[in-house]
């Protein structure tokens, strides 16, 4: 008999128990019970992948385009490619700034003139210059201790002969034989045990494309000064 009254003493507490957990009894706890029973739609799934997928994307953006924003490491703490590129622009970048400025002049008076270079007039000079270094592998040799890649000596080679037709076209120049004469005496030394008449078109070719050169200069100063050129760093 006392086990009987000891259970039925326990099921009356637990129905108190449960009366008190009674949402309409008390509020405080019908408000608990809501949002703790309450399970996560689709909707909470979906952020949650997105969030994993776009920090995928960081990851692999970063990585991928890592020397973007780290140009080194020195041992755990990075040079930044920005720091790189403040002491390059402090140190080159007048000098260089002033060799863009110029291009960008030259290309814009051979557009004005009708002036271009075709890719073959590049191709033959590089053949020539393959000549002159042994072959193509050691030009290659030469452009990488020089930093400069294939693509920037077509580039140096192309405005180089739009200065060699601007000069062309706005100058005439004419070398005297007594000229060359007058340098191949001055300068026998360098040619060494050649005869001037084995040389004398070769040296009137070098002193015309000084002239022009010279000539080339002066005008292409007076281009720049009529220029409208606005310069953004000290």
């Amino acid at each position: 008999m006392a086990i009987k009254s000891n259970t039925k003493k326990s099921n009356n507490l637990r129905s108190t128990k449960i009366k008190k957990a009674n949402p309409a009894a008390d509020p405080v706890v019908s408000s608990t019970v809501k949002i703790s029973d309450k399970k996560p739609g689709r909707g909470f799934g979906l952020q949650i992948l997105l969030v994993v997928l776009v920090g995928a994307a960081i990851f692999l953006v970063a990585q991928r385009y890592r020397s973007v924003v780290v140009a080194a490491f020195v041992n755990k703490t990075p040079i930044t490619t920005l720091e790189l590129h403040q002491v390059l622009s402090r140190r080159y970048g007048k000098a260089v700034l002033e060799e863009l400025i110029n291009s960008r002049l030259v290309r814009e008076e051979a557009i004005t003139n009708g002036i271009t270079v075709g890719k073959e007039e590049i191709s033959s000079e590089i053949t020539k210059l393959e000549e002159k270094f042994g072959g193509t592998e050691n030009l290659s040799t030469a452009l990488l201790q020089y930093g400069l890649s294939r693509s920037d000596l077509d580039d140096q080679i192309e405005l180089r002969l739009l200065q060699q037709k601007l000069a062309d076209k706005f100058f005439k120049v004419e070398i005297a034989d007594a000229d060359v004469q007058k340098y191949y005496d001055s300068n026998k030394a360098i040619y060494a045990d050649a005869k001037f008449d084995d040389i004398k078109e070769e040296i009137k070719s070098n002193l015309k494309d000084q002239k022009l050169q010279e000539e080339f200069t002066k005008w292409f100063d007076e281009v720049k000064q009529k220029a409208k050129i606005s310069i953004f760093i000290d």
